[in-house]
Parts: structure tokens; sequence; C-alpha cells
């Protein structure tokens, strides 16, 4: 025989109330309009190709062949069907409406010859995906293509494309030009990121260029601290070569303790402790009191002393 087909007759369990609550004589009686169904099969079975199930007279479940001529399929997709004998057996013959599933996203589609075999042929609505929001796939002939979208085509609501083919918060810069503010080249001049709150919604995206071999830029913002949230100043730096990030911080109230989770320790030009890394820097800051509230000042550095490094700078509070 051929696989096997697994197939069950379940038992329906009915609950029937009766003696519902208010009745004034105190009598069981079943509610008006209630019916009851009669319960199938009260055991399972298997059904081989070429049987069907049935409940017998003392509803047990039994397998019985189809009838003789009746076509069935016990495996989809393989451009062949079964001839039942209507004594359980089967002859086995072509049936080109049953081709495979097309699932495949390669510009093909199979379909089933007269002698059963599989034969593909070109189908250019069965376009592949690439996964890439910045690609245009489709269908050359059988042939799957992902051209890639123009650069800085935007992707999402505040997303460029990239010649990779990903989306990115930051466009792609096709000359060595910081998008700005300038000069924040210090940490006296760092760029204002505003007051954001320990809730991670509040974070933001930065996006900039290192012009020149010593080229830096600083950031800085105020993280309040509010009740529920945890104080968690993690940074993200994504570059197109090996850049330099560090975070340091300063707490409102008196007393800033920094033990750095990824990264290295380093000290701030105007004092303050902090973590320097390349990728993701997450310190861990503790201030004296209930209130970790405090500022916070990033730098990012050309670590590899090269003439232009764009970057995207995620963080939240």
């Amino acid at each position: 025989m051929r696989s096997r087909r697994t197939s069950y007759s379940y038992a329906l369990l009915v609950l029937a109330l009766a003696g519902c609550f208010g009745g004034d004589d105190g009598d069981s009686a079943t509610a008006a309009g209630t019916t009851t169904t009669e319960p199938e099969c009260t055991t399972q079975c298997v059904a081989e190709a070429c049987e069907q199930l049935e409940c017998d007279a003392g509803n047990v479940c039994r397998a019985v062949p189809l009838p003789d001529g009746a076509r069935d399929d016990d495996i989809y997709g393989d451009c062949r069907a079964l001839v039942c004998d209507g004594g359980g057996g089967y002859s086995s013959v072509i049936d080109v409406g049953d081709p495979p599933f097309n699932m495949r996203r390669d510009c093909q589609r199979p379909i089933c010859e007269d002698d059963g075999a599989i034969t593909l042929l070109p189908d250019e609505t069965d376009r592949p995906n690439d996964g890439l929001e910045c690609t245009e796939d489709a269908c050359d002939g059988a042939t799957p293509t992902a051209t890639p979208l123009p650069i800085n085509t935007a992707c999402d609501a505040q997303s460029y494309c990239h010649a990779d083919g990903s989306c990115q918060r930051c466009p792609a810069y096709t000359e060595c030009v910081e998008p700005g503010p300038e000069p924040n080249d210090s940490q006296a001049e760092a760029t204002q990121l505003g007051m954001i709150s320990d809730n991670d919604a509040d974070g933001g995206t930065v996006c900039g260029v290192l012009s020149s071999p010593t080229d830096v830029d600083w950031y800085v913002y105020g993280g309040l601290d509010k009740l529920g949230n945890v104080v968690d100043p993690t940074r993200t730096l994504t570059a197109a070569a090996n850049a330099r990030l560090c975070v340091y911080a300063r707490c409102t109230a008196t007393g800033t303790s920094i033990s750095c989770l990824q990264g290295a320790k380093d000290t701030a030009p105007q004092g303050q402790n902090g973590c320097c890394g390349a990728g993701k820097i997450a310190p861990y800051v503790n201030c004296e009191g209930l209130d970790d509230s405090m500022t916070v000042w990033i730098k990012v550095e050309n670590n590899d002393a090269l003439a232009c490094l764009p970057y995207q700078l995620d963080y939240h509070f």
C-alpha cells in the first residue's frame, strides 16, 4: 500500500441540565426546546487508502472500502490518483489535475504532464522575496531577480534605502558632509538632544558623519527618572567602519557610580566617568538616593582615522 492517512472520529460530549433553578414544584424537568445530540463513534480508528470511516450499530468506528471505481488521493501533488476496486484495493492512475502546490517563489510553476511527470514552467507571477525592503523582486522569465532601489529611496516613514538593499534610519551620504549641527567637536560644544525620560520609547536616532581622521562628534541630553521605569542608558552605534563610542554621566543629585557592562571605563574631558567601546555601550549608572535623573554625554570618534565615516547612533535612557 501507499502511505497511510489517518482520520479520527471523536466522541461528542453533550451535557443536559435538568431541574433548572426557579422550578416552583421542585421537580426536575428538561428545558423546553432542548434537543439531545446522539453521540458519534465512541472509538477511534484509521482509514487506509480507498477506505472511509463509519460507525457500526454498536457505535464503534470501523473502516470500510470505498465503492468500486471511486477515486482517492493519498498523496496530494504527485500527479497521480487511486482508483478503488471496492474491496479495499486500488490501482494508481495518472491525474494531471493533481500538480504540486506552488509555494516555491522561484518564477516557476509545476504542472503534470500526460505521462505523470512533473514539469516546471516559467511563471512571472510567482515572484521571489529576498526579505530586503529596498529591492524590487521580479521574474526575468524563469529567473528570479532583485534590483536595488535607488539610494535614499524612502522605505518607511523615516528611513532610507542603501546600496546593499537595507532600509536604515540614516540616509546614505554621497559626499563627506556632516549633516550638523556643527561645531560639536568638544564636550563643551555638544549638540543638545533635549530632555528624555527612562521610558525607552523616548530615545531617538542621530545621523552623523565624521568628516576627517580627527573629527569627533559630541551629544548631550538630560535623563529624567520616572517612577516605574528602569534607567539603562544604552547606546548602539552603526558605522561603515570601526568607530569608537563613549558614554559619560553625572547624576543630578550628588554621588555618581558607573560600571561598564559593555565597554571599558573612561573619563570625559570635564571629569565625568563613563564607558567606551565599539558598537554598543551599556553603562550601569547608580545615583545616591531614589532619583536616578542625570546628564548624559555621548562621544563618537573616528577610531580608524578614515577620511569619511558615516554613522547612525541610537540611544535611550
